[in-house]
């Protein structure tokens, strides 16, 4: 099974691709696995709607949330302990006029997004591409 925390564009089209090819998915979002019914509906059953912990729990998780989530997400998940996490964000907030890039000093987003998921094997990929290739 493979977990996806965030249904957005990017979560909801590696969902579908995963779907496709044979794999089991939860795919989870911050209000819950009944705002999700309708889109894994899409996916077959090979999908299922469930919360954020279920989706932490399976054994390969796409981060696909922004990133401006991602502490308060992933801070109430436990370690874990050797799981893969596939990291699709990038460290952009939007502001007024668009998005700005954040300065993490001298620290990768990859370093940062590596102490939230302790015992992680931490993956960056997706990242660089636009929702509309995925889909």
């Amino acid at each position: 099974t493979v977990g996806i925390i965030g249904a957005g564009k990017i979560g909801a089209a590696i969902a579908r691709h995963l779907t496709k090819s044979g794999y089991d998915v939860i795919v989870s979002n911050r209000r819950g696995p009944e705002s999700l019914r309708p889109l894994v509906a899409e996916f077959g059953p090979k999908a299922k709607a469930g919360t954020v912990e279920q989706a932490a729990a399976a054994s390969v998780v796409f981060l696909t949330v922004t990133w401006s989530q991602l502490p308060g997400v992933l801070s109430k998940l436990p370690a874990w302990e050797g799981r893969i996490a596939i990291d699709a964000t990038n460290p952009y907030v939007a502001d007024g006029s668009g998005f700005r890039l954040l300065d993490l000093g001298r620290r990768t987003s990859s370093e940062v997004v590596a102490e939230m998921v302790p015992g992680a094997k931490l993956v960056k990929a997706f990242n660089t591409l636009f929702h509309a290739i995925l889909a």
